[in-house]
């Protein structure tokens, strides 16, 4: 062995990989459209939810005008008159309810949500909403959602032995108005 060989360092060469090679124009095209549609989605739902929120605002006000002047003119209603404008309101109620559920889904979720956080949590329970909010639901909540169609358009209940939650708006509000009607005829 040579001095030269003796002192020398073992040749180590580090071992280099090649870099990935860059997306093609179509894999960055995809991405771009992807982006601009998540985009896109977020502002067209964000615009979807503030148009609801103005158009439930000016139905209450409309609502509350409409009270204000029954109250004030101290109007007394025949039965007939009262049944007209019941369904009138509780079509205008039904119709919001949809708008609802198209546009923020998970409304209906929150309500069934804060509704189990107040349930023991050792409780087992079984979730049933009508069929049309179903999949909304599931979605919203994680957790399995059964149909039920003995529920009526956007009801919900939520059975969990000894406690139980059921809301059936339509015939809530149906109530509240007919004793509204009543109250104030």
């Amino acid at each position: 062995m040579t001095t030269d060989q003796r002192f020398s360092w073992p040749s180590v060469r580090p071992e280099v990989k090649a870099p990935p090679p860059p997306p093609s124009f179509e894999e960055l095209e995809r991405q771009v459209r992807a982006q601009a549609h998540e985009a896109g989605l977020a502002a067209g739902l964000e615009a979807g939810r503030a148009q609801a929120a103005s158009e439930l605002a000016e139905q209450r006000h409309q609502l509350a005008a409409l009270i204000e002047l029954l109250e004030a003119h101290q109007l007394r209603l025949s039965e007939t008159d009262a049944q007209r404008i019941s369904a009138f309101i509780l079509a205008a109620f039904e119709a919001l309810l949809g708008q609802v559920a198209t546009v923020a889904p998970e409304v209906f979720a929150q309500v069934l949500r804060r509704a189990l956080e107040e349930m023991p949590a050792e409780t087992d329970t079984v979730i049933r909403v009508h069929p049309s909010l179903v999949a909304d639901v599931d979605r919203e909540l994680g957790r399995v959602v059964v149909p039920d169609p003995t529920l009526e358009p956007f009801g919900m209940a939520i059975d969990g032995g000894a406690q139980n939650f059921s809301v059936q708006p339509l015939t809530e509000f149906r109530q509240l108005l007919a004793q509204g009607l009543t109250d104030g005829g």
